[in-house]
Formats: C-alpha cells, structure tokens, sequence
C-alpha cells in the first residue's frame, strides 16, 4: 500500500507491505511519521546596478514562519521597507 502524499512533508517510509492474515495473525500497528520539507530562503543585497554584494541564507521548514536578521552591508541603507517575517 502507498502511503499517503502531504504536501509539505515527507513520509519516513513510502510504501506498507501487504501481509496474509488468518485467524493465527496477531494486531500489528504500522507507524509512519511524517516530517516537515526544509526548504531554505537566500536573501541577497542588491546595489544600484543590480549586483549582488551581501547575501544571506535561512533554512526552515514552509509551515514555520522565518524572522530574518536583516545584516545590511556597510555603507548601504534599505531602499524600500523590508518585511519582518517570511
């Protein structure tokens, strides 16, 4: 048997094996744990002219929400407000 898709996470075993049973077979239960995908988020410092002179990376999983430490390089400011969580 396959085991259930959730988005977002990921089964610790795919497929359960099928069994015979009889009257002889005793209760078996079948764990599976699902984990949440980490997925990671880069977030890159950008000049004037579009290149990239600092960057940062984040990792989480998508159903956490992520408060950045905006490291603005030195000598830069922001040009538009940054958001407090991601």
């Amino acid at each position: 048997m396959t085991v259930p898709n959730i988005p977002d996470y990921k089964a610790t075993q795919t497929e359960i094996p099928m069994v015979d049973i009889d009257s002889d077979t005793a209760y078996q239960t079948i764990d599976v744990y699902y984990v949440p995908i980490q997925y990671s988020l880069t977030i890159n410092y950008v000049d004037a002219d579009g290149k990239t002179v600092s960057s940062q990376k984040y990792s989480g999983a998508k159903v956490s929400t992520i408060t950045p430490q905006y490291d603005l390089p030195d000598g830069y400011q922001l040009a538009s407000v940054l958001p407090t969580n991601v």
